[in-house]
């Protein structure tokens, strides 16, 4: 029996380039699949102060960073007792997902290897 390699990204769902599995992708309206279509890599989801630190260190880095703050988490998405502690009035306590980019003007950020 012959075994065939079939590369992530072949094996997508069509018109989905955001996954390789069965399961449902996101809806074509979804505001993370718009990012990632753009380009845009998700990092990391942390609260502040690290979560300005690490948009900080990303810029400094050479990468174009993109901020995505919330206040509340999606329902059914797994634990939220972080966001369920923090204070929504409170800016220094705010949530956000970090995404990042290769400029878009040519210049390649360093890379440390």
């Amino acid at each position: 029996m012959t075994q065939r390699q079939i590369p992530i990204h072949d094996a997508a769902q069509p018109g989905c380039a955001s996954c390789a599995s069965a399961a449902s992708c996101a809806s074509a309206d979804d505001p993370e699949r718009a990012l990632l279509d753009a380009g845009w890599v998700r990092r990391t989801t942390i609260g502040e102060p690290r979560l300005s630190e690490l948009a900080d260190n990303y810029r400094a880095m050479g990468y174009e960073v993109h901020v995505a703050y919330f206040s509340a988490p999606v329902a059914d998405t797994g634990c939220s007792s972080c966001f369920d502690a923090a204070d929504p009035d409170d800016a220094r306590q705010a949530w956000g997902t970090v995404y990042v980019r290769r400029p878009s003007d040519g210049v390649q950020p360093d890379e440390p290897f």
